[in-house]
């Protein structure tokens, strides 16, 4: 029995040794778990104030926003009359360069018909009488063609002279 008995306190033994240094193990664990739990939280925090102050200028400046948008709102509603002025301003400046314009085209196109009526006539006749000129200089130089023919083909006696012709 005494060896019964020596097993069972070194089974219990053993089984509290075992739970102990699982205990010691999950304690440890715990430890640690709960440090970086700490230190997530710490983290957690500081990201938490930040996000906050964003946060806070991001309303802020959206404020900023809403009151400058109806100010533009405001102005441009207060200044629909003088851009309307101004437009019509320019519309009538237009319409007047435009009315100028249209002038001015009419003017230079009666100049060009009355210098193309008034130089036309002369230069038709003058290309007329030059037309003339060259067809009777290209009738002289075919007689002369024809006489030189005439005077190769006919035997040498002596020199026979060509009679001159005026010009003019």
């Amino acid at each position: 029995m005494e060896l019964q008995l020596t097993i069972f306190v070194i089974l219990i033994f053993l089984v509290l040794a075992w739970n102990s240094a699982l205990l010691w193990g999950i304690y440890r664990e715990a430890s640690r778990a709960a440090a970086k739990a700490s230190r997530c939280s710490e983290e957690y925090a500081s990201l938490h104030t930040n996000l906050k102050s964003v946060l806070r200028e991001a309303e802020s400046a959206s404020e900023r926003a809403v009151d400058w948008s109806a100010r533009a709102r405001e102005r441009a509603l207060g200044l629909d009359a003088e851009i309307e002025r101004t437009q019509n301003w320019l519309r009538f400046g237009l319409a007047k360069v435009e009315f100028r314009m249209d002038r001015f085209s009419d003017d230079v196109a009666s100049g060009t018909d009355r210098v193309k009526a008034a130089v036309s006539k002369p230069l038709f006749r003058f290309g007329s009488i030059l037309h003339g000129v060259r067809a009777v200089l290209e009738s002289l130089s075919s007689d002369e063609d024809v006489l030189r023919e005439s005077e190769q083909s006919a035997p040498r006696t002596g020199p026979v002279p060509i009679p001159e012709r005026r010009r003019g």
